[in-house]
């Protein structure tokens, strides 16, 4: 990727009377770096989806971590993976304050088949929060 192309300019002015001034001038994208607006709004987009990406994969391992934490072994890394985007999407529904009780019952159903029991599912919905 390759970095955007910002400039900062400042110039001092000198007027008729002797006075200086500085002057500022910010410039994005400008023409010695030859990139559209269209194309710098593309490297910004590709810049964002993958840290909003590297930061859904940091959330899912704290995840998993706290699960081996509470004694989780049976349960794997890819569980994590395949289980929490779907939990996380049907939170986000209105179905109450802030998700909780759907977040503790989604984390008890979708993790009763893999040998996890309320208590821990519920502890391990409940930590994982705020990783």
């Amino acid at each position: 990727m390759a970095a955007c192309c910002h400039s900062l300019n400042f110039q001092l002015l000198a007027d008729s009377r002797g006075s200086h001034s500085l002057s500022l001038e910010a410039t994005i994208g400008s023409d010695h770096c030859r990139m559209s607006l269209e194309e710098q709004y593309l490297e910004c987009g590709r810049y964002c989806l993958f840290y909003s990406i590297l930061l859904q994969v940091i959330v899912i391992s704290v995840t998993a971590l706290i699960g081996t934490a509470l004694g989780l072994e049976k349960v794997r890394i890819l569980h994590y993976f395949i289980i929490l985007p779907p939990i996380w999407i049907i939170t986000l529904l209105p179905i109450s304050i802030g998700g909780f009780g759907v977040r503790e019952g989604l984390f008890a159903l979708f993790f009763a088949p893999l040998g996890v029991t309320l208590e821990q599912s519920t502890l391990l919905s409940l930590l994982s929060i705020f990783p």
